[in-house]
């Protein structure tokens, strides 16, 4: 058979080096199932472009890996081999992990195929897309290339085993349901458990309750049917069903799925202990498997600011808590690293884009839950792909652009201190919690949050009526503008209030300029206090009042600058007034604020009885009435600030 030389102008390694060319450009467009694209070979190749609405079926002859790509060799039905690179790979996978992905020998589709040369002049093809991949069995090279050989139904059945237990969910849900007519309830069964796995949990349902149609006693139809309505948030429904099962008691894995049921339940209905949670997270406990989500009485409205907003429907109380929610995906960027430079990625962002584009690839819960947040374009909701046979599954379109903006104007990062000097580290972490993204910014916020480890609690900063919306601050107002552009990035209309603030701080001479110039270029404790004995107490209030950001401001620079030259008395005395002041008019930043200044108390050991009340009434803010009865109160705080602090 004729082959075409596969290192004819290079080396393996020339080939693997990235070319200075621009590659074009390839448009997001839906994406067609085999069925309706044509067979074409090898040798039908056209330099420097794209083969749309055809396909290769070709062999894997040789893989190898180098960091985000993975290099392999393909050879079609005639013979013919050609070098294939396929990008956007995540950035850790390893050589064996390359083979696990594309085994050697196996067959694979490639949809819209494009052929070109590298600067050093070997012929390959790029495969920007992982979803133009389309892992083959025997079953369906058999088809496309119009094969002879028969299936038995056992055989079939056997196949959707098989791949079952590698773990290849989309391929065993083609098997059982090609040998379902002979096998329908132990197929379906089977197949509502590749459901499951895959995030398709509606679907499962479906097959699971045409199995109990066949069978109402079918144990593990029951089993997953429970399961499904865990997955569906209906801890009471899935409890009946476990409870139901024989010997359910003596079943540790039945035990704990109740147990599940109820944690669940509490949790639903505003049943939970934030002093215990806090306690746990102090003790080391950073997972937290029985914390689930709670809401308030909310809903999902279009926001006369633009998009989409989230409304009370119910009144709720200052001090309520609105949401407790885990993060759908979160990452720490230390171990995340870059294998083209040896080094860590600035922030999570990069890493927790790769990281969730390959989990979308197998759990559709995932990606109905990440397509629900904004966008950029107010397009909501999952775009299915039409499946490549009619007998597979459809799956998930993972559009790559509109996951980099979903991770761009919605993710979370933080930054953590390295010591109460506040030096800040380079690296951050970076999670994804959607329901705090589907509430909107404000500078004037009626909501807070904050962090027990990585769950996430919001409370009312005030009343809020029925029907009103309800806003977080996303960006702390410490430097107008780098927070003015922050949140340009982020699409965020900047206040005109907050806008004209800036402008009218520059009519405010004298003292206020002398301080911010102390403050920013660190000038000795003597000089600013000089200053400060000029300010009248009017001077403040007027700030207060007129600039309540800027007064902010300068409250925050004074008590660092104080806290850099160890003065903890006057540290104390500008931190306390912020952390005073921002009772009256809540921001985001008065919970990080909180936590700076109890670094504070602990390093001056100097608590008066305004210290002592301020701390005991912001304890009760933020973790509830419990926070009342609890003996050791103080001490709790204290180590939650430590630890959230990051002290080393």
């Amino acid at each position: 058979m004729a082959q075409i030389s596969i290192y004819s102008n290079g080396t393996p390694e020339e080939f693997m080096m990235n070319t200075s060319k621009p590659e074009p450009q390839l448009l997001v467009q839906p994406k067609l199932p085999l069925s309706k694209l044509k067979l074409i070979m090898i040798s039908d190749l056209k330099l420097h472009k794209i083969m749309k609405g055809q396909f290769l079926c070709v062999q894997i002859c040789l893989p190898s890996c180098k960091g985000p790509s993975l290099y392999i060799v393909v050879k079609d039905s005639t013979g013919l081999m050609v070098e294939a690179s396929v990008c956007n790979l995540p950035r850790k996978m390893t050589f064996q992990q390359g083979q696990e992905y594309l085994p050697l020998n196996s067959w694979i589709a490639i949809k819209n195929p494009y052929y070109k040369v590298y600067k050093t002049g070997v012929k390959g093809l790029r495969i920007e897309d992982k979803q133009d991949i389309v892992l083959l069995s025997d079953y369906q090279v058999n088809q496309i290339l119009k094969q002879e050989k028969q299936f038995s139904s056992q055989e079939l059945k056997d196949q959707g085993t098989k791949y079952f237990k590698e773990r290849n969910y989309l391929k065993s849900y083609e098997f059982y349901t090609l040998s379902k007519n002979d096998f329908q309830e132990a197929c379906l069964n089977n197949r509502a458990q590749c459901l499951i796995n895959l995030g398709y949990i509606e679907e499962a349902l479906l097959d699971i309750n045409e199995v109990l149609n066949l069978n109402p006693n079918n144990y593990k139809a029951l089993y997953r049917k429970a399961t499904c309505y865990l997955k569906l948030r209906r801890p009471m429904e899935a409890k009946e069903i476990f409870q139901n099962l024989p010997n359910w008691k003596q079943d540790k894995d039945m035990v704990q799925k109740v147990l599940q049921c109820e944690y669940m339940r509490r949790y639903s209905e505003g049943q939970f202990n934030l002093v215990k949670l806090l306690k746990e997270y102090i003790g080391g406990e950073e997972k937290f498997d029985n914390v689930y989500q709670y809401v308030a009485p909310i809903e999902r409205r279009d926001s006369e600011i633009g998009g989409k907003g989230m409304f009370a429907v119910k009144q709720i109380k200052k001090g309520d808590v609105v949401l407790i929610e885990k993060p759908l995906h979160f990452v720490e960027p230390k171990w995340m690293m870059d294998f083209q430079e040896g080094e860590p990625l600035n922030s999570a962002s990069q890493a927790l884009v790769f990281e969730v584009r390959d989990l979308l690839l197998h759990d559709k819960q995932l990606a109905e839950k990440l397509f629900s947040l904004y966008d950029g374009t107010n397009q909501y909701g999952v775009k299915m792909i039409e499946p490549d046979f009619e007998y597979s599954l459809p799956i998930v379109n993972v559009d790559l652009n509109r996951i980099d903006n979903i991770m761009r104007l919605n993710g979370h990062a933080f930054q953590k201190n390295k010591n109460a000097g506040f030096k800040q580290s380079t690296l951050m972490d970076e999670g994804l919690w959607c329901m705090l993204s589907m509430i909107n910014h404000s500078c004037t916020p009626n909501c807070l949050y904050y962090f027990i480890g990585q769950v996430l609690i919001v409370i009312a900063a005030k009343d809020i009526d029925i029907n009103e919306e309800l806003f977080v601050q996303y960006y702390p107002v410490s430097n107008f503008e780098e927070y003015k552009k922050i949140l340009q990035q982020h699409e965020v209309p900047v206040e005109e209030r907050v806008m004209q603030e800036q402008r009218n701080w520059m009519l405010y001479q004298g003292p206020f300029k002398e301080i911010e110039h102390c403050c920013l270029y660190q000038k000795p404790v003597r000089q600013m206090q000089k200053y400060l004995d000029q300010l009248k107490q009017e001077d403040y209030e007027q700030l207060k009042t007129n600039m309540p950001f800027k007064y902010i401001d300068i409250l925050n620079q004074i008590a660092i600058s104080f806290l850099r030259n160890l003065d903890y008395p006057l540290t104390l005395k500008y931190k306390q007034m912020n952390l005073l002041f921002q009772q009256e008019f809540p921001q985001c930043q008065f919970l990080s604020d909180f936590v700076a200044y109890v670094l504070i108390l602990i390093q001056a050991n100097s608590f008066d009885k305004t210290s002592t009340q301020l701390l005991f009434n912001i304890g009760i803010f933020m973790f509830g009435k419990m926070f009342v009865n609890e003996a050791d109160s103080q001490n709790l705080l204290f180590q939650y600030c430590i630890k959230q602090a990051n002290i080393t």
